[in-house]
């Protein structure tokens, strides 16, 4: 008998695949997914509070430029145009940004259904059976990652916070708070990418556990 999961042959009275867990009986089928594969929603966005972190922190800097300009009277010619040049951009990279991350996280999503397959807004749902492959590519800074290897080096980093003062919290503010969001905005940030059978490619930027969502997905589709 041919496994209807991986396509290796099983060869005996074997109830089940070794290699993929696959059973001919649905009712067993239901439950050894149970545990694999269940109704979930994933949503774009992923990468939240280093938005949020970064607008806190810019709404600030465009309120202390804003103060500097102003303190001694209403500034004039090119430094006014400074002035609203250095808060408009503050303000754009910082709370504009933030609210179109929040934006992303309620108008993009994709639902998980066991049985149907993956439903997304303005798609419909898409059956498993047309998903002829899932690849992830995890971008070039992975959060995660990164806050836990930083956790395993915290004694290091104080001894080096003592000795470089300033210089360490603002490298940690661009690599734990700036760089995220950067990455998130360029060409490189985490991807997944779904190749259909009539060829069309479905990519999801900064999907939240997106190595879980992959996981799920090649479950379902052998």
């Amino acid at each position: 008998m041919e496994c209807g999961g991986c396509g290796r042959r099983i060869v005996g009275d074997v109830p089940r695949c070794v290699y993929c867990g696959w059973t001919k009986d649905a009712a067993l089928r239901k439950i050894a997914e149970a545990g694999k594969i269940q109704k979930e929603t994933f949503r774009s966005g992923g990468t939240l509070w280093p938005f949020v972190a970064s607008a806190l922190i810019l709404t600030g800097l465009a309120g202390l430029v804003a103060w500097a300009s102003w303190k001694e009277g209403a500034p004039r010619g090119e430094e006014l145009v400074i002035a609203l040049v250095t808060i408009g951009s503050f303000l754009f990279l910082g709370p504009v940004l933030c609210a179109v991350q929040i934006a992303r996280r309620n108008l993009i999503w994709i639902h998980v259904d066991p049985e149907k397959g993956l439903e997304m807004p303005r798609r419909g749902v898409v059956a498993w059976t047309r998903i002829l492959s899932i690849d992830r590519y995890p971008g070039a800074f992975e959060y995660k990652n990164t806050l836990e290897q930083l956790a395993g080096q915290m004694p290091q980093g104080l001894v080096v916070a003592y000795k470089y003062g300033c210089l360490i919290v603002f490298a940690l503010l661009i690599y734990t708070v700036f760089l995220p969001v950067i990455v998130v905005l360029s060409p490189w940030g985490d991807r997944v990418t779904l190749v259909l059978d009539n060829g069309e490619r479905v990519v999801l930027r900064d999907l939240e556990d997106s190595d879980r969502f992959t996981r799920m997905v090649r479950y379902k589709i052998g």
